[in-house]
């Protein structure tokens, strides 16, 4: 939960930051959003489904940048470096 307040509160500042400055924000996201349960490819517009905490997280972030932001950009990119097994 503590790093969930913690990412909540890095991201606010980025938000503030980025408009004080008119700025874009680029904000690098993990498809690890989705759960995975799906048969099919997640699609851009799926609605995140992820119960684990770090999706949480993640999540959280995203709706900050998305939900206060003129300017822009959330990338969701696959896996960043190894892989579970």
């Amino acid at each position: 939960m503590r790093c969930r307040v913690i990412m909540g509160i890095f991201n606010r500042v980025y938000v503030i930051l980025s408009e004080k400055n008119d700025a874009p924000l680029i904000m690098i996201s993990s498809a690890r959003v989705f759960s995975g349960s799906k048969n099919v490819p997640y699609a851009e517009m799926d609605v995140p489904d992820s119960t684990d905490p770090y999706a949480q997280a993640l999540i959280e972030a995203e709706s900050i940048v998305l939900n206060n932001l003129r300017i822009l950009c959330c990338e969701r990119v696959g896996l960043f470096s190894g892989a579970r097994r």
